[in-house]
């Protein structure tokens, strides 16, 4: 009996929290990964807690089409029964940085999978995400763990105007109800 509960810790178990799966049913419109293809940049991050001084830094995010190798390389790692994506599921990396990952998904609502040997930020590996296109020059970008706590806009054009942002912003209520701070000043 005990070498039984000795292995079913052993046995990793794959579920969505309440709190993906509520941001998965908030963002059921389909999005195609290809509308996200390119280099986005960081121009705000929204949060309870903002209000710093505007920044020079920007940070970008690349998304690209992954080639066999890279699919392969995620498969390896993360293919198990009971997981809640497919890597059939129109995947695209993303590279922030240091932080690189693959974005499963039809939706709005998407599977962001850590590059294996990255998951030390996450136990399972992945994080739900949420991207909604706001404008063609625009996204607003919600890591669906914080609850909407926290969002980002994003941007495909390094130099998009301040007033172009602010009528985004405006226009957009989860964003106005946050505190942000600037990036790519």
């Amino acid at each position: 009996m005990l070498s039984l509960i000795y292995l079913a810790c052993l046995v990793p178990a794959f579920a969505l929290t309440d709190i993906d799966i509520k941001c998965m049913a908030n963002n059921e419109e389909h999005l195609s990964n290809d509308r996200l293809l390119g280099t986005w940049y960081i121009m705000y991050t929204f949060s309870f807690m903002g209000g710093v001084i505007p920044t020079t830094a920007c940070t970008n995010i690349t998304i690209t089409k992954p080639t066999a190798e890279d699919l392969q390389l995620f498969k390896d790692e993360y293919l198990a029964p009971g997981l809640p994506y497919s890597f059939e599921d129109n995947p695209v990396l993303s590279t922030k940085g240091q932080e690189n990952g693959m974005l499963i998904g039809n939706n709005r609502a998407k599977f962001y999978v850590l590059k294996p040997n990255d998951g030390f930020l996450n136990p399972f590996g992945y994080e739900v995400q949420a991207y909604q296109f706001l404008t063609e020059k625009f996204v607003m970008h919600t890591p669906c763990p914080l609850r909407g706590n926290r969002r980002m806009l994003l941007s495909n054009d390094r130099h998009a105007t301040v007033e172009e942002m602010e009528r985004v912003i405006k226009n957009t209520r989860e964003l106005n109800i946050l505190e942000r701070n600037r990036f790519c000043a």
